[in-house]
Parts: C-alpha cells; sequence; structure tokens
C-alpha cells in the first residue's frame, strides 16, 4: 500500500465510535449510581452495566486513532511545509 493512500478502516472505526457514542449518551438517563443528567428516567441496570463496561474504552479509542491519523497526515508532509 502506498505511504500517500487514505487508510479507510481509521475513518470507519472513527465514525462508528461516535455513532455509538450517540446512544451512549443517552442511556445515560437510566443509570443506577445516581448522576444527576438533563433528563433522568427509573434507573435500569442492564443499560447501566453496559455504559459501566464501555466507559474507560470510548476516549482512548478515539485518541489513539486520532493519533495515528496525525502520524500518517505528518508523513505525507515535507519539513518546510510543518
Amino acid at each position: 500500500m502506498a505511504l500517500n493512500m487514505r487508510k479507510h478502516y481509521i475513518d470507519n472505526l472513527r465514525w462508528l465510535i461516535l455513532l455509538i457514542l450517540i446512544p451512549y449518551h443517552a442511556a445515560q438517563a437510566w443509570n443506577t449510581w445516581g448522576e444527576p443528567n438533563y433528563i433522568f428516567f427509573e434507573g435500569n441496570r442492564a443499560i447501566s452495566s453496559i455504559i459501566v463496561f464501555f466507559s474507560p474504552y470510548f476516549m482512548p479509542v478515539l485518541f489513539v486513532l486520532s493519533g495515528i491519523s496525525t502520524k500518517l497526515a505528518l508523513q505525507k508532509r515535507t519539513k518546510k511545509s510543518i
């Protein structure tokens, strides 16, 4: 694969994570740990368990994808253009 070709799997991972974050944040209304939100419904342990399980992964994955994208973008440029 040539160096200047776009890595579409990185873009696909990025938009997939961002689309998953929408229902993730909406599900926060059913939390059972008592955190106040703009909307709060009756607590649901199953939804809260899913939120707690995925919480530590979203931001690190987005930071890794950002770092990979930055590295690939900087490899395309010369030192003068940076």
